[in-house]
């Protein structure tokens, strides 16, 4: 024998009808509670909940939990995920500049640039064209002073 369909339910239920939906943890079949709140899935998504709420102790927390939700979750249980989600948070962020970059930038002030190998011929002849304005300002012999006492 085939079975009856069944009658469509109106759009809106009575209060009785809402009681009866209510379980008995005060979970609603559309997973929001009693109070008309969003009803976690999980018991890190409720400690997650209880932080956002102010209640970061775990005796108040793992409390709040079983008031609002009517989930068990011990206070050493909410300590732990509490410290997860909160070292899981610190990876999110960005990490530090390692000394390399941090070097490079203080305050504004660009570092000067890494000093090249002794020795090159390039490098000879670009400090004797710093020095030929100054041996043209000074003279020779004082700058051949000021080049002994730096020594």
């Amino acid at each position: 024998m085939a079975k009856k369909a069944a009658k469509p339910k109106s759009v809106e239920a009575s209060p009785a009808e809402e009681a009866d939906s209510i379980s008995a943890h005060g979970k609603a079949a559309d997973g929001s509670s009693k109070h008309g709140r969003h009803m976690p899935a999980t018991k890190t998504e409720a400690v997650r909940m209880a932080i956002a709420a102010g209640f970061g102790s775990p005796q108040v927390g793992s409390g709040y939990i079983q008031s609002q939700f009517g989930m068990d979750v011990s206070p050493q249980h909410f300590s732990s995920t509490k410290s997860q989600l909160k070292t899981k948070e610190l990876e999110d962020t960005p990490a530090r500049k390692s000394k390399a970059d941090s070097s490079k930038d203080v305050e504004g002030y660009v570092a000067l640039p890494a000093k090249p190998a002794a020795g090159g011929e390039e490098e000879l002849l670009a400090a004797l064209e710093a020095m030929k304005p100054l041996v043209a300002s000074l003279g020779a012999e004082k700058v051949k002073r000021l080049a002994d006492l730096l020594g």
